[in-house]
């Protein structure tokens, strides 16, 4: 039996050959640091999109009043303890992989837990190198290792919560250099990460990038560097791939932005409505 049924808090232990499940409390997102420090442009924030629709289907008002889900976290073995915050109902057999921006904050998804919840569950590395001050961490681009970290992280999450997540197609979502390494994943293995969000990355994506993926949503804070991602959505577009670019109204690089719910609720939306690509189920798990 699952250790874990509909409780968030609820805590697992075990031995040493038998990786932790613990819960931890909510601790208030921090923004990642400014653009400077991540390595992204300081070009002046390129004008809205008007042909894209920033008003999303609102959420349903019975998640407006209730208190903010707390996560809990899973440690593989003596690799970094992974944030998890459990999908509702049949989403929660969706795993949405959360990569943070360099020195970035990977608690940074519980600006939208909401909607997170209502479309899988949000799973969230932490970076494989430390950063300067110790306490944060950034990404070392070992793409391969990171998606091995993923399969690791999923297969404990499936032990501890009866799930079947490791065998389903995932979303890869990375802020910043984070939207670097789900870029990176996405290429690389397209069967297990055939759609990916990509916000505030520091250069558009290649443009060999992401050739068999079946959704990819650009997003950048309409205070920050956009335009190259726009310039990449539209390249995308015209070589016949399923892009589209979202702003987040009011955000600087590193934040989301006081709309973040509904609009990372409508950038969900998009990415998981989008038809999938031949074979996309039978081989994600491979």
């Amino acid at each position: 039996m699952a250790c874990l049924a509909t409780s968030l808090a609820l805590a697992c232990a075990s031995g040493a050959a038998n990786p932790t499940l613990v819960s931890a409390p909510v601790a208030k997102p921090a923004a990642e640091l400014p653009a400077a420090a991540t390595g992204a442009g300081s070009s002046a924030p390129a004008p809205l999109d008007a042909t894209e629709p920033l008003m999303p289907a609102a959420l349903a008002e019975s998640t407006t009043s209730e208190p903010a889900p707390e996560p809990i976290t899973v440690r593989v073995g003596y690799e970094k303890a992974a944030w998890v915050l459990p999908g509702i109902g049949e989403q929660a057999e969706r795993a949405l992989i959360y990569l943070h921006g360099r020195c970035g904050d990977p608690k940074a998804f519980l600006n939208w837990p909401r909607a997170a919840r209502a479309h899988g569950t949000i799973v969230s590395l932490v970076g494989d190198q430390a950063c300067a001050d110790g306490h944060r961490f950034k990404w070392s681009g070992d793409v391969v290792g990171l998606d091995r970290r993923v399969a690791r992280t999923l297969a404990q999450l499936d032990q501890q919560l009866g799930s079947s997540l490791a065998d389903k197609p995932r979303v890869a979502i990375g802020y910043s250099q984070g939207s670097l390494m789900a870029e990176a994943l996405g290429t690389r293995f397209p069967e297990r990460y055939p759609r990916v969000i990509l916000i505030g990355g520091p250069r558009a994506p290649k443009p060999d990038s992401l050739k068999k993926s079946a959704a990819i949503l650009l997003m950048a804070g309409d205070k920050d560097a956009q335009q190259h991602l726009q310039l990449a959505r539209d390249e995308f577009v015209a070589a016949g791939r399923n892009a589209k670019f979202l702003p987040l109204p009011g955000a600087r690089h590193g934040e989301y932005g006081k709309e973040a719910e509904p609009v990372m609720n409508a950038a969900l939306d998009w990415v998981l409505q989008s038809e999938p690509n031949p074979g996309e189920l039978e081989t994600a798990g491979r």
